[in-house]
């Protein structure tokens, strides 16, 4: 009777483990295999989102058919915490392990119609988009040195007025304003009424404390390199962004050995926030 109920015990561990193994290798075969989606499609990772609400939205999207296998693979190699926000364009077929890849391999927004302007000042570089984004998007535009897009079809700038004050906006934000030592600095916008006023000062057709604002110490908006008439003393805000960067490995500088610091001493400026400063320059190369 014993050597019976080992012997069934040891039939049922068998097929236990066959039966592991092959959730294991169907489970894999999901993941690396294409997946169900037949066009391309654009989401977005929001700062502070997690793979797991990620992988719901894609499998309600159809782009993926066990959200379950992606969150728990992520887990496994390391990609749920390197989830980098922004917008993506998720192409058709993709797999689970494709689409990982996608969202943490890259740190540029996507997305399906654009309308550039580029100004450009000998090697200086700026470029403004205007991109056609889900009118559920959390805002009107984005914007840091190097780059800047602005979505046409949010709600937050329903009418010309509000798109031309949201284009000023980004155009500040692309010359890297506020800066940390920009007199009210509020996370890049400024406590009084500006230009990038934002949520704290609210927008106006205002550059008050931006520009000629006195301090020696602090990039001033009238020294930009990319205003003209240009300054006697100019500044560019890419080699500037980038060179901060590039110190806390976030980004690479532009123009080697730019002594920043020499120029710019405010102690504000000088001690860099990792979280805070970034930049996307040459980041592809």
């Amino acid at each position: 009777m014993a050597r019976h109920i080992a012997a069934n015990f040891v039939n049922l561990l068998i097929v236990l483990l066959v039966a592991v193994a092959g959730f294991f290798y169907w489970a894999k075969a999901e993941f690396v295999n294409p997946g169900p989606l037949a066009q391309s499609i654009f989401v977005e990772v929001p700062r502070g989102g997690s793979v797991s609400r990620l992988a719901a939205e894609l499998q309600d999207q159809g782009a993926v058919t066990h959200a379950i296998i992606m969150r728990v693979a992520a887990n496994y190699t390391g990609q749920a915490e390197k989830l980098k926000f922004g917008n993506y364009e998720i192409p058709a077929g993709a797999s689970m392990s494709q689409i990982l890849d996608i969202v943490t391999k890259s740190a540029r927004s996507v997305y399906k119609y654009r309308f550039t302007y580029n100004i450009s000042i000998k090697t200086a570089s700026l470029r403004l988009e205007e991109r056609k984004a889900d009118v559920k998007h959390s805002e009107g535009g984005q914007g840091s040195v190097h780059h800047g897009y602005i979505f046409l079809q949010s709600k937050y700038i329903s009418n010309a007025n509000k798109r031309m004050m949201m284009t000023l906006h980004e155009i500040l934000h692309v010359n890297g304003f506020a800066w940390p030592c920009t007199k009210g600095n509020s996370n890049g916008h400024t406590s009084s009424s500006t230009i990038i006023g934002g949520p704290v000062g609210d927008d106006s057709y205002k550059l008050g404390v931006l520009y000629d604002h006195g301090d020696d110490t602090c990039p001033d908006f009238k020294d930009s390199v990319f205003l003209d008439p240009t300054s006697d003393n100019p500044f560019n805000p890419v080699e500037l962004k980038c060179a901060m960067a590039a110190e806390v490995g976030r980004g690479k500088a532009p123009k080697e050995n730019y002594d920043w610091r020499k120029r710019y001493s405010h102690k504000k400026l000088q001690k860099i926030k990792k979280k805070s400063t970034w930049c996307t320059y040459n980041v592809g190369n």
